[in-house]
């Protein structure tokens, strides 16, 4: 007898009105073309977990992914028109490709999240172009993993992370308390990281290093802080991270700088220099060559680093931004957290961006020399800066700090600046993470250590808000003054 075989399927979550409206055209005016029905529910799934992300939930999607998700040629376009067609999807067919431009997408479909209960799930054939995909990742992780190759120490971290157990209902349950608190798109975008977790022999996990800049991508990394604490362990775990992560590190550039520009080294010798990084030479570089041309503003550059490094190694540069801000605009509407994405939206946008550029004014007025450090950084490719900040994050903490950790038998959950590690190697991740720390930086930085159970929701604000906020704050003293 035949032994029957089964279908593999790979689980994910839509709101259901969008499902039955769906459904509901596919019965009464199906496409006049041979589709699969897993097309159309990834592409609306793509994009109801991102669109909280932007502005007016229009979701930038690029073309050759979709085309390796959900079929090349037009395949994946009949699916999109056919989405447009039954009312459900609005597509920005602007883009400029000399901008790294994507075309945008948002569902127009209206839906009501209340409860998880307003959630279907979804099966996703293995069979489907999307299943295949996800399955294909997968499949070159795994053969990636295998290469003699990779580090041991990224290898135990990998190992490690699949290993891990995690309470998925209990994390439903407490999502369910903080309904109120989340939007719609909020609400499903975390459901889908908690069950692409929950499960680890679910094919939506991965742990994937990027080629590009080096930064480990995992479950946990997009995973709400919150949500952490539902991680299973014998052991108390406990988050420890570095508190303003990429300002603190972007001293290294600023000790280079001020190396030069005090003559204590020359460029000829910096550049032969064997234990600097080739991208922060390229950097260091760059910039001390606009200096050379305008040497007025090396004065200022001067304070202007001092101040730097005083607000970031005591791990108050976020605070301090607020206060600028606060200050610039007579409110007392900023705090810690509104200054981290007032920072994300003047450090990473391009210096041509209409969105953000409004954020860099009360900034520019306080470090005039520091912010025309971040323009020249981003004067050929905006994200240059974000890959440079994010090389040296990850050549500290996955090559120095964890590689040390693992050496030690010590392997933690990585998410970019942060460990998580059991209680009973606290001290032992601390003084590791200070030693590597101070011979890189010249200073012992600000560490901030906390419990998983102890960390609870708190809300995030999306820099478009807060450009949105500021434009506002600035169109009001344009009108007094």
């Amino acid at each position: 007898m035949a032994k029957k075989k089964y279908k593999k399927y790979i689980k994910i979550v839509l709101p259901t009105q969008l499902v039955e409206k769906l459904n509901n055209h596919l019965e009464t005016n199906p496409p006049s073309f041979e589709y699969q029905i897993e097309t159309f529910f990834g592409i609306m799934w793509d994009i109801v977990q991102r669109e909280h992300e932007h502005e007016n939930g229009m979701t930038p999607m690029s073309s050759t992914i979709m085309q390796a998700k959900y079929g090349g040629g037009n395949q994946y376009l009949k699916h999109i028109d056919y989405l447009k067609k039954i009312g459900i999807l609005y597509v920005n067919d602007f883009h400029d490709k000399n901008l790294h431009q994507c075309k945008r997408f948002t569902i127009i479909s209206p839906y009501q999240i209340s409860c998880s209960k307003d959630l279907v799930d979804i099966k996703i054939d293995t069979n489907s172009y999307l299943g295949k995909y996800i399955i294909n990742r997968r499949a070159k992780e795994i053969k990636a993993a295998k290469s003699v190759s990779i580090p041991s120490h990224i290898r135990k971290l990998r190992n490690h992370f699949y290993e891990m157990k995690y309470d998925g209902d209990k994390a439903i349950e407490e999502l369910e308390s903080l309904r109120h608190s989340l939007s719609g798109a909020q609400f499903i975008s975390h459901v889908n990281d908690i069950n692409s977790i929950a499960n680890s022999d679910n094919k939506l996990r991965f742990f994937i290093r990027n080629e590009h800049h080096g930064r480990v991508y995992t479950n946990i990394t997009s995973l709400g802080a919150f949500l952490k604490k539902h991680i299973i362990s014998d052991d108390r775990l406990i988050q420890i991270d570095l508190n303003n992560s990429h300002p603190v590190l972007f001293n290294i550039i600023l000790n280079h700088i001020e190396n030069l520009i005090d003559e204590r080294i020359t460029l000829d010798k910096y550049l032969t220099l064997s234990y600097v990084n080739k991208c922060i030479k390229d950097a260091v570089c760059l910039i001390y060559k606009e200096i050379q041309k305008n040497p007025i503003w090396v004065k200022n550059l001067r304070y202007d680093i001092s101040q730097y490094r005083f607000y970031t190694a005591r791990g108050i540069w976020y605070e301090h931004i607020s206060d600028i801000y606060n200050n610039h605009y007579s409110t007392d509407l900023f705090d810690r957290a509104k200054a981290k994405s007032i920072w994300m939206a003047m450090a990473y946008s391009s210096n041509y961006s209409k969105e953000y550029n409004i954020c860099k004014i009360p900034f520019e007025k306080e470090f005039v020399a520091i912010g025309k450090i971040l323009r020249i950084l981003k004067q050929k490719e905006y994200n240059q800066f974000a890959i440079l900040m994010d090389r040296i994050e990850s050549n500290l903490f996955i090559d120095c700090i964890c590689k040390e950790l693992c050496d030690n038998d010590i392997i933690p959950y990585t998410i970019h600046d942060c460990l998580i590690v059991p209680e009973k190697h606290l001290d032992e991740v601390r003084a590791a993470i200070n030693r590597i720390m101070e011979q890189h930086l010249g200073f012992i930085p600000s560490l901030s250590e906390e419990a998983l159970n102890e960390i609870h929701y708190k809300p995030k604000y999306e820099p478009l808000d807060i450009a949105r906020l500021i434009r506002e704050l600035e169109n009001n003293k344009m009108e007094v003054d």
